[in-house]
C-alpha cells in the first residue's frame, strides 16, 4: 500500500498517498511534472528516487537536509537524492504542491508515494526510509 506521512501537532499520520495531505488541501501526490525532472525520477529505477525541496535562507532545511544525507549514503544502492530549490525550480515545487518546506518526496515507477514534511532528526527520516513501499 502506498502511503504519505504528514507531521500534525507533532505526530507522524500515515495515510494512503491519494488522500488529502493533512498539511495542505493539494492531493498527496504530484501531477504533470517537468519532463527534466520526470526524466530523473525514471534514471533512477530501480532505486527510490527522494526530491528533497528546500530554500537556501531557510535554516531548518539544513537539519533534514544532513540527516537525509547521511541515510541515503548508508545504502546509496537503494536511494537517489535530489535538491530542489523552491526558489529556482518552481516547475516541480508547484506540481508536487510543496506548502511547507522543507518536504522530502519519495518516488517509485514514476508516481509520488510518500511524503516527510519539517526539519526532522536522522532517526526519524531513517524511520520514514524504511516504511517506504
Amino acid at each position: 500500500m502506498r502511503v504519505v506521512f504528514a507531521l500534525v501537532l507533532g505526530l507522524m499520520i500515515v495515510a494512503p498517498a491519494r488522500t488529502l495531505d493533512a498539511e495542505s488541501s493539494e492531493p498527496a501526490g504530484c501531477s504533470e511534472l517537468p519532463a527534466e525532472f520526470s526524466k530523473e525520477i525514471a534514471a533512477a529505477a530501480p532505486r527510490t528516487f527522494l526530491a528533497l525541496f528546500w530554500a537556501s535562507w531557510s535554516a531548518p532545511d539544513r537539519i533534514l537536509i544532513k540527516a537525509t544525507q547521511e541515510e541515503v549514503a548508508v545504502d546509496p544502492k537503494r536511494w537517489v537524492l535530489r535538491l530542489v530549490d523552491v526558489d529556482s525550480e518552481v516547475g516541480p515545487t508547484q506540481s508536487c504542491a510543496i506548502r511547507a518546506i522543507p518536504q522530502l518526496v519519495a518516488f517509485r515507477d514514476g508516481e509520488a508515494v510518500a511524503r516527510l514534511v519539517g526539519a526532522r532528526p536522522r532517526g526519524q527520516v531513517r524511520e520514514f526510509l524504511e516504511a517506504l513501499p
